[in-house]
């Protein structure tokens, strides 16, 4: 078993909300481009045909406002597990589960692990502070994703 537990900080917590705020936007285009071909099969008169294009730029601008305090402390990973082949998160908010093989890459930045899954099990929670593991060691972390690793 190996366990990191605590708060992310620094470099890990950047990280973290840097995936976190560009899942939120690719989620925001792809919503926009559905939302706008339909107006253009609409074919709005005159000027209400910028109305859509408006909100459309107006809702893409807002993913780029920071979150309020109290939703970063919920979103933000307080404890991951790997158990056997499951790997377990666990926020404020939420618990979520990947196996250990869905993982595509492990990225090491030094400080911390970013663990990279394939499109359709795309998770941005697992982030892995390396001063955090409280139980296990880096090298049977390592171990477990051998030739997935790279380091950054």
């Amino acid at each position: 078993m190996i366990e990191f537990e605590g708060r992310l900080t620094g470099a890990a917590e950047k990280r973290f909300y840097q995936k976190e705020k560009s899942f939120i936007r690719i989620c925001a285009l792809i919503g926009i481009s559905m939302m706008l071909s339909t107006f253009v099969l609409v074919r709005l008169p005159g000027t209400l045909a910028y109305i859509p294009w408006g909100c459309a730029v107006a809702l893409f601008l807002l993913t780029f406002l920071p979150y309020p305090k109290k939703e970063r402390e919920k979103m933000i990973p307080r404890k991951i597990s790997i158990v056997d082949d499951t790997m377990t998160v666990q926020t404020n908010r939420s618990v979520e589960s990947r196996y250990v093989d869905d993982v595509k890459s492990v990225r090491d930045y030094g400080e911390y692990y970013d663990l990279i899954f394939p499109y359709g099990k795309v998770s941005y929670s697992f982030v892995c502070q390396k001063d955090l593991l409280v139980q296990g060691t880096l090298a049977e972390f390592e171990a477990l994703f051998e030739g997935k690793i790279e380091r950054m």
